[in-house]
C-alpha cells in the first residue's frame, strides 16, 4: 500500500499528539477508510460521482470583465439544472492559457500573470459563489489545476517557486469546501503518445511533485486525482508512459481519472467497455487507488451518435452502469453542456435524471462492500458486484426474462430490491426465504429491460430466519422463538434462559441456580447447609431460620422452639423463660427433686417432700436445727423436739420456808436449761428421818412438777415429822442434777421415785 493512503491514519495520530494538522471536515468526500477504490462521505456513507464532464471552461464561460471575472454565461443555469435534475459532480480545469495565449485570460492569476504566484481576487469570489452553490447541493467538482495545454512554468521534473506558491494560495483559498476533489493535470499523456507539442509533456516527476504540493498544503486531506489519455488498457506492448499510472505506486495520487476510446477494444459495445474498466480496475487494486471514467472519445464519424460518443438514453445508461459494476468510483459524461453532444434540452434533462437514478440507488445500498464477480450473472444478469453471502447487485442492460445469481452458499430470508433505470421506479420484495444454490427471480410487473437487481441479507444477523426486529435473540439461531423465562430473551443466547432477571445480582450465577438470587454471592458460601447464602439468608448460622419465629436466629435465640421475642431471662442461665423449666433458678432444679429453686426450701439437697418439721421454711434435708430451738442439730439434745439443746442444768440456793400456813419450797431459776415450755422442775420429798437412818433417798417420794422456781407442798406443815426436799431440772433431754437440802446421793433420779400420796 502506498504512502498516501495511510494518510487519515497518520493525521489522527498527529492531532492527539497536539499538531495543528486537521482532520476531514464532516460530509467531506474523502478516500473510503475500508476500501481505496471508491470514494466515502466523511461520517456518511459511500459516493458514487455520476455527472457532467463539461464544460471543462465553466469559471471562464461569458464575457472577462477589467476585474477578471466573467458575465454572461450561463453558470448558474448549469447549477440550476443539475440541482433540479441530477448529476453529482462537474469536471472544471482551472489553468486554460498562460495570459494571454488563447482567447481571453482563462486563467486565475493576478493580472493574468503566472508570475505572481496569486490569484485574481475578484476572480477568486466568484469561484467561492460558484463552489458554494455546489458545496451547499452536494455536486463534487473535480479541480483540475492544469488543462491538457496548459504550462505556465514549463516543463520538466522540478516545480518553480511561483508554481508551488500559486498552488498553495488555490489549495489554501478552497479548501475549506466538503464537496471538492482536487486534480493535477487533463490528458497528460495525450501530447506524448500523439508526438505533438512534445515540450508541453507533463512527466510522472512533475505530476508526483504538484501533488505532494497539495497533499502538504490541504489541511483537509481532500481526494487527488490527475486525468490520463489511456484509450486502450489491452495488453502490452505499449509505449512507457502512456499507461504510468498502472506502472507504480503514486505516494500523493489516491484517484486516477481515465479516459477511453470508444474505438478501442469495443468499448463501443456494451461488453467490450465493460472488460477494459474490469482491466483498469484489477490495475487500481494492485496499487490501492480508485478508477474513474472521466471521458469516452471517438473521432471516428461512425461513431458520431446522439450524445456524442458517450451517448444518451440507452448508450448514456449502460456505458455509465459498465463503469459501476466495473468496480469504478464514477463516471463523467462528455458534452452534457455543450452542442457537440447534439442533446436536445429533454434529452439533456432525461440523461442528467439517469444519473441521479444510479447516483441514489448505489449510495442506498452497500456497493462499497462488493466487488466485480461477473461469474456470478445467471439467468438475464448481465454484470454483477457481489460481497458473496451476503449481498448481490445484478445489472442487465438487455433481455427479458428472470435475474439471477449462482452458487448462493445457504438459505437465508433475504430483500430483493430492484430498479428500472430508464423510470426509476424501485420495488422492496423483503424478507423471502431464498434457497442455496442457483437462484433466479421474475422482475416485477411493468419492468423494461434495463433493470438492476440488489439482493441482500434481511436483518437476520444470525441466519434463523426470524428477522431481527422480532428475533428474540440475534446473534444465535432461535427458529422457535423459545424463551423459557419470558424475559424476552430467546433460550439460544439468554445468559440465564431459567431467570428473567438475568443474574439480577450480577455473581456469574443465574437465579434458579443460585443460592443468594439479588444479593451478590459469587462464592455461593451457605454456611449453615439451608440452600440460602449466606449474604441473604437471614439465619446464615441457623439452617430452620428462626423456626419459632420470634425474630431471633437459633444461634442467638435464647429460647429455641417458642418464641421470646423479647428474649427474657430472669434467672440469666442463658435459658430464655418461655422455655426455662425454671425461669427464676438459674441452676434449674440444681438437686432434681422437681422443684425449681425459688420453690424449694432445700435447693441443694433432694427433698421432694419438702419436709420442714420446724416450718422456717428450710427443708429437713438441710435444716441445720430442724426443731428451730436455736440449737443445730449436732449439739441438739434433741433435734427434732424443740426445746432446750442440752441437759437440765443444776439448781442452786434451794431454800424451804413457810408462807401462809404453807411448806414453800424455793430455788435460784436456771440461766438456761429450762426455757422449753415442756421444761420443769421436779420437786422430791423424802422423811428426813430415814435419810438419817441409811443415809439414801429411797424413802423418798416425787411431788408434782412446776414450771417456776418455787413449790407450796400442801402436805406438809409446821407439827409434821420433817421432810428434805430436792429439786431436779427435766427437760427434753432428761434429768439434770439434784439440787438436795442435805446431803445427796448421786444418781438418784425423780423420774424413777414413786409419786407422793
Amino acid at each position: 500500500m502506498s504512502a498516501r493512503r495511510v494518510v487519515p491514519v497518520l493525521l489522527l495520530g498527529l492531532l492527539v499528539a497536539g499538531s495543528l494538522r486537521a482532520q476531514p471536515l464532516p460530509g467531506q468526500v474523502i478516500v473510503h477508510p475500508d476500501n481505496p477504490q471508491l470514494l466515502y462521505r466523511n461520517g456518511v456513507g459511500p459516493v458514487f460521482l455520476v455527472g457532467p464532464g463539461d464544460p471543462e471552461e465553466f469559471f471562464y464561460r461569458g464575457t472577462e470583465q477589467p476585474d477578471g471575472t466573467f458575465l454572461g454565461g450561463n453558470q448558474d443555469e448549469i447549477l440550476a439544472e443539475m440541482i433540479e435534475h441530477g448529476g453529482n459532480t462537474m469536471y472544471l480545469t482551472l489553468i486554460r492559457s498562460h495570459g494571454g495565449d488563447g482567447p481571453g485570460h482563462h486563467n486565475p492569476f493576478l493580472n493574468g500573470d503566472p508570475d505572481t504566484g496569486q490569484l485574481e481576487p475578484a476572480m477568486a469570489d466568484q469561484w467561492e459563489e460558484w463552489l458554494t452553490v455546489m458545496d451547499d447541493n452536494g455536486i463534487i467538482p473535480t479541480m483540475i489545476i492544469f488543462d491538457d495545454k496548459s504550462r505556465p512554468w514549463g516543463v520538466g521534473d522540478v516545480v518553480p517557486d511561483m508554481e508551488r506558491q500559486f498552488i498553495e494560495n488555490l489549495v489554501n483559498r478552497y479548501e475549506h469546501h466538503r464537496n471538492l476533489m482536487w486534480g493535477i493535470g487533463e490528458e497528460t499523456s495525450f501530447y506524448y503518445y500523439c508526438d505533438c507539442n512534445h515540450h508541453r509533456v507533463f512527466s510522472l516527476p512533475r505530476i508526483e511533485a504538484v501533488a505532494e504540493i497539495v497533499h502538504q498544503a490541504d489541511d483537509h486531506d481532500h481526494v487527488i486525482h490527475n486525468h490520463h489519455w489511456v484509450w486502450d488498457v489491452g495488453a502490452p506492448p505499449r509505449p512507457p508512459d502512456r499507461y504510468w499510472f498502472h506502472q507504480g505506486d503514486s505516494e500523493y495520487i489516491d484517484s486516477w481519472f481515465i479516459e477511453l476510446g470508444r474505438h478501442h477494444d469495443n468499448n463501443d459495445t456494451p461488453e467490450g467497455l465493460h472488460a477494459s474498466l474490469l482491466r483498469a480496475y484489477e490495475l487500481a487494486v494492485e496499487r490501492d487507488y480508485s478508477v474513474t471514467l472521466a471521458e469516452v472519445w471517438s473521432n471516428n464519424p461512425y461513431l458520431a451518435w446522439e450524445g456524442g460518443p458517450h451517448g444518451t438514453g440507452h448508450t448514456l445508461r449502460w456505458t455509465n452502469w459498465a463503469a459501476a459494476m466495473s468496480g469504478a468510483n464514477g463516471v463523467e459524461i462528455l458534452y452534457i453542456f455543450t452542442n457537440r453532444g447534439n442533446r436536445t434540452e429533454e434529452q439533456r434533462q432525461n440523461d442528467l435524471g439517469y444519473c441521479r437514478i444510479q447516483q441514489e440507488f448505489l449510495e442506498s445500498t452497500d456497493f462499497d462492500t462488493m466487488v466485480p464477480r461477473d461469474d456470478l450473472a445467471h439467468a438475464t444478469t448481465n454484470w454483477v458486484l457481489a460481497n458473496e453471502g451476503q449481498s448481490y447487485l445484478g445489472y442487465r442492460y438487455q433481455g427479458l426474462g428472470d435475474m439471477g445469481f449462482l452458487g448462493i452458499p445457504e438459505e437465508a430470508l433475504r430483500d430483493l430490491i430492484w430498479l428500472d433505470t430508464v423510470s426509476g421506479d424501485r420495488v422492496e420484495e423483503l424478507n423471502r426465504v431464498v434457497g442455496a444454490g442457483d437462484q433466479a427471480f421474475p422482475p416485477p410487473g411493468g419492468f423494461g429491460e434495463e433493470v438492476v437487481l440488489w439482493m441482500r441479507l434481511s436483518p437476520d444477523q444470525d441466519g434463523d430466519l426470524v428477522l431481527d426486529d422480532i428475533d428474540n435473540c440475534l446473534d444465535f439461531p432461535n427458529p422457535d422463538q423459545a424463551d423459557a423465562d419470558s424475559d424476552g430473551a430467546g433460550d439460544g443466547c439468554d445468559p440465564c434462559p431459567d431467570d428473567p432477571l438475568d443474574d439480577v445480582d450480577g455473581d456469574t450465577h443465574c437465579a434458579d441456580v443460585d443460592n443468594c438470587p439479588t444479593m451478590s454471592n459469587g462464592l455461593q458460601n451457605d454456611f449453615d447447609g439451608d440452600g440460602a447464602g449466606d449474604p441473604c439468608d437471614p439465619c446464615p448460622l441457623d439452617g430452620e431460620d428462626d423456626a419459632d419465629g420470634d425474630g431471633f436466629c437459633a444461634n442467638i435465640d435464647n429460647c429455641l422452639g417458642l418464641a421470646n421475642p423479647l428474649q427474657v431471662d430472669l434467672d440469666g442461665d442463658g435459658a430464655g423463660d418461655s422455655c426455662d423449666p425454671c425461669p427464676l433458678d438459674a441452676d434449674d432444679d440444681g438437686d432434681g427433686d422437681g422443684l425449681c429453686a425459688n420453690l424449694d426450701n432445700c435447693p441443694l439437697l433432694p427433698n421432694a417432700e419438702q419436709a420442714d418439721l420446724d416450718a422456717d421454711g428450710i427443708g429437713d434435708d438441710c435444716d441445720l436445727d430442724l426443731d428451730g430451738d436455736g440449737f443445730d442439730n449436732d449439739v441438739d439434745c434433741a433435734p427434732t423436739d424443740f426445746g432446750d439443746g442440752s441437759m437440765a442444768p443444776p439448781l442452786t440456793d434451794l431454800r424451804v420456808g413457810f408462807s401462809a400456813s404453807q411448806l414453800r419450797i424455793t430455788w435460784a431459776p436456771a440461766s438456761e436449761g429450762l426455757d422449753d415450755p415442756e421444761a420443769r422442775h421436779l420437786v422430791i420429798r423424802g422423811d428426813l428421818t430415814a435419810l438419817h437412818r441409811d443415809r439414801g433417798f429411797d424413802a423418798a417420794c416425787r411431788l408434782d412438777g412446776t414450771n417456776e422456781p418455787s413449790f407450796f407442798d400442801p402436805a406438809a406443815g409446821r407439827s409434821e415429822p420433817s421432810w428434805y426436799y430436792l429439786v431436779q431440772g427435766l427437760n427434753d433431754c432428761g434429768v439434770g442434777e439434784l439440787l438436795v437440802t442435805a446431803e445427796a446421793r448421786v444418781g438418784l433420779s425423780a423420774m424413777g421415785l414413786p409419786a407422793c400420796p
